[in-house]
């Protein structure tokens, strides 16, 4: 009986050691395949929007041409906004790309110019002047810029489909099965930023002007120089990590001298003239959308006042993904809306983190204005105000304009005949027209052109 019993277990044991080995094996498998088909999917997401940024460059650049040949300032106004429009889109595509802590200023800069610039032109025809040789010059110039990079991306795109670009999130080169090394999407990407190195200085009338965003930042050009151990100490609060936990990324020079940590996915440039935020960096991808939208922007308002960024207030923000971009402007008396001291804000919708963070423009142009009194009431200044609008609401707000200028308005929140939702600015002292901006809301936010 004992015999039969002690053979009956052994082949009980024997049979659960086999059963174990064959059960983690196929819970092994069945895991590699959804981690498989999790990271096709998102190479697939990837590639799309490698597509997109390519479709939107070609209509950026077929947008440019047109506008040249406009011959009436009805015509010249919609290409103009077409012009603006494909370089947002562009400039979203662009940073939906896994690029993992490249400096693509150059990319950048050129696409925000373009839409700029062409905002910046459409204000000069439809006062009733002809544009001037060097403007058409600088037009054909951006084209030419605009061709390059779509160029760029249109090679990268083939050489993903060909295999001959990983898409994998590294800075270093990987090898295919033969072993033989290929390019990342860093790389790649890298070289575009090359390419437009030599991208001309403009100067016009818009905020992404070179002169503005080269002007010596008023926040830190009186502050004294902190430590390299103070930035760190700085850094680790704002992003929750220790001191250990962030590494050492080397200094940046320029018109805003910074501190660079970072940990994998997270960098964090602190300046070294006072100790201020410049900017964060977090690529991590949100898992859904938990959280509102309105929930998430009081959750950046909050984020700001803790980092010292206080009477900040939210103007307009975007959609795209599960994450949220949102500007936020300092209001001066919790009232007047300064707009140069902007700070953007991206916040994950799975869980309110703060992704990313952007304050050049705070930096460079916060100060506390001193004559901010309005020679104009707000029924005076709407006098301005073209008859097919009526007025909603209104306020007193600080715009920017060209040369390091601001201008002091009253900001008419209007509906058109059509139920269009029109903001337009009127000089608080002079009463003179200074900018007209269409509002368009729908569920990824709200955008201005």
């Amino acid at each position: 009986m004992n015999l039969h019993l002690d053979r009956r277990c052994l082949i009980r044991l024997i049979i659960f050691a086999i059963a174990i080995p064959a059960v983690l094996v196929t819970y092994l498998c069945m895991n590699y395949a959804r981690a498989v088909s999790a990271e096709n999917a998102l190479e697939s997401s990837y590639l799309k929007n490698i597509s997109n940024l390519s479709a939107y460059l070609e209509n950026l650049d077929n947008a440019l041409t047109k506008t040249m040949y406009c011959g009436t300032a009805t015509a010249f106004g919609k290409m103009t906004a077409t012009v603006w429009r494909e370089a947002g889109f562009a400039k979203d595509a662009l940073a939906s790309l896994p690029l993992s802590e490249l400096n693509l200023e150059n990319s950048y800069k050129l696409l925000s110019q373009v839409g700029d610039y062409a905002v910046s032109l459409n204000k000069t025809v439809s006062q009733g002047q002809d544009l001037s040789q060097e403007q058409i010059d600088q037009l054909y110039t951006l084209k030419d810029y605009t061709q390059s990079m779509r160029s760029e991306i249109i090679l990268i795109e083939d050489q993903i489909r060909t295999g001959a670009i990983s898409l994998k999130k590294v800075s270093n080169a990987v090898s295919d099965a033969s072993g033989q090394e290929t390019l990342t999407l860093d790389d790649s990407a890298e070289e575009m930023e090359e390419s437009l190195s030599d991208y001309p200085t403009l100067i016009y009338d818009g905020p992404f002007s070179d002169h503005i965003n080269s002007s010596t930042p008023r926040m830190t050009k009186d502050q004294p120089e902190i430590s390299k151990e103070q930035a760190l100490e700085k850094a680790a609060a704002i992003t929750g990590l220790s001191t250990e936990e962030l590494a050492d990324q080397g200094d940046t020079a320029g018109h805003l001298p910074c501190y660079n940590f970072g940990n994998g996915d997270v960098s964090v440039a602190i300046t070294k003239q006072g100790g201020y935020l410049h900017y964060l960096m977090n690529s991590r991808i949100p898992q859904g959308s938990a959280i509102s939208a309105q929930d998430a922007v009081a959750i950046g308002a909050e984020w700001l006042t803790k980092q010292g960024y206080d009477s900040m207030q939210d103007s307009y923000y975007e959609i795209n993904g599960n994450r949220i971009t949102v500007n936020y402007a300092y209001a001066q008396n919790g009232s007047i809306l300064c707009y140069p001291d902007l700070i953007k804000l991206t916040i994950a919708l799975d869980n309110g983190e703060v992704l990313e963070a952007e304050a050049s423009g705070y930096l460079v142009n916060h100060q506390q204005r001193l004559e901010l009194t309005p020679s104009l009431s707000a029924q005076q200044a709407a006098e301005s105000l073209s008859s097919l609008l009526t007025v909603e609401n209104s306020r007193l707000a600080v715009i920017p304009t060209s040369a390091q200028k601001e201008v002091f308005c009253w900001e008419f929140s209007c509906t058109s005949p059509q139920e269009e939702q029109v903001l337009v600015y009127i000089n608080a002292q002079t009463g003179a027209e200074e900018q007209i901006l269409v509002v368009y809301t729908d569920e990824n936010g709200t955008l201005t052109m």
